[in-house]
């Protein structure tokens, strides 16, 4: 096999696979990815057996043929090099050796066995629609955070993404529940993507897809019963879903609303970073006192004390009193950023709803902390 290619190119897309293939991989091989030249183009081919990461790049090829290269030796290698040049790749099947050369520079290495990679065969995708990058990296943005890390209810371990609403009003919804948390994130409804049926997107492949795809304006997204697949001009990302069914999430989201405060978020967090300070390390409970149009935030700490701060608001009500984790308060404030949210309570100890604002199709829920 020998062929020439940009390094800038081969630059962009180690670094793209590195991101996604486990660093300790399992085995040897599935440290390496499975780079074949044929005609004009040279595809490169990566798995952890979960994932696989397919690029296909244009190239100059003087021979065709096929090798493993090591991922994280080939990105250090392109990133050595001088970004304007041309790379030459020559791989030697009778010894196993493959060389790496651009102008006077020159690396040899040794390679694993190509009988050695891995095939992943994939089942047909029933669903497949064109999204916009940016509308599905919102979904992603804010809602991984709600996703459980509890090993023993693996189908809340990622995010759930499915169509919600009937109709016109018809929305691509991602979904993720912790127990203690929870975010629904609504997104206008691509052309295709109505008959998808909902699938749960692994929290690893949702940082993935985001990471692989940050610079690309529209991907096709693709699925079926047991994966997904995420498709750009260049790269294409195939995953395994969670398997398992999805809890009746609505249920969930409280009603009888008779409590309503609205604040800025930004100024709200930067009172509770203040007064959670009291705290050295872990999460700090802080509580909530309504009084004459302000928000009274208090925290204390076992032998060391207390602390309290107080921020103007918007409430229909001073009979409110409840507490919060401070992470739990954090986590959808820095997502709503500058933004106004609204706070509505039922009673103290059921889940309190947070809106944003400025994003009518983002609703976050945060039980109180007892």
């Amino acid at each position: 096999m020998i062929f020439s290619i940009d390094t800038e190119k081969l630059l962009y897309i180690m670094s793209r696979i590195s991101q996604v293939i486990d660093r300790k991989p399992a085995s040897p091989v599935l440290g390496n990815a499975l780079f074949r030249a044929e005609g004009s183009t040279v595809s490169i081919r990566a798995t952890d057996l979960n994932s696989t990461v397919i690029a296909s790049l244009d190239c100059s090829v003087g021979e065709e043929g096929q090798a493993t290269i090591p991922i994280e030796r080939m990105r250090d290698i392109a990133r050595a090099l001088q970004n304007d040049s041309q790379t030459q790749i020559t791989y030697d099947s009778s010894n196993q050796k493959l060389n790496i050369s651009s102008g006077m520079t020159n690396y040899v290495l040794t390679t694993v066995s190509i009988a050695d990679f891995p095939t992943i065969d994939f089942e047909d995708f029933v669903t497949s629609f064109e999204v916009s990058m940016s509308s599905l990296k919102r979904i992603f943005d804010k809602t991984k955070y709600a996703i459980s890390d509890d090993e023993s209810r693996m189908h809340l371990n990622g995010v759930y993404l499915h169509n919600q609403g009937e109709g016109d009003a018809r929305m691509l919804t991602g979904v993720a529940i912790d127990g203690f948390q929870m975010s629904v994130v609504k997104s206008t409804m691509p052309d295709g993507a109505d008959e998808m049926e909902g699938v749960i997107v692994s929290a690893k492949a949702v940082n993935d897809i985001t990471r692989l795809f940050a610079d690309k304006p529209e991907v096709t997204l693709s699925v079926n019963k047991y994966s997904i697949m995420v498709q750009s001009d260049e790269i294409t990302y195939i995953t395994r879903l969670i398997e398992g069914i999805y809890p009746k999430y609505e249920k969930l989201l409280p009603d009888d609303m008779n409590a309503r405060i609205v604040v800025n978020a930004k100024t709200l967090m930067t009172a509770i970073n203040r007064v959670s300070t009291i705290v050295s390390d872990g999460d700090c409970r802080i509580s909530f006192e309504l009084k004459d149009d302000n928000l009274l935030l208090s925290a204390s700490a076992f032998g060391c004390g207390n602390s309290s701060d107080s921020i103007p608001v918007e409430c229909n009500s001073d009979d409110l009193k409840t507490r919060f984790t401070s992470h739990s308060l954090t986590n959808v404030l820095s997502l709503i950023g500058d933004h106004e949210a609204t706070f509505l309570f039922s009673d103290k100890d059921r889940a309190v709803m947070v809106l944003d604002n400025g994003d009518e199709h983002s609703t976050y829920i945060v039980m109180p902390s007892r």
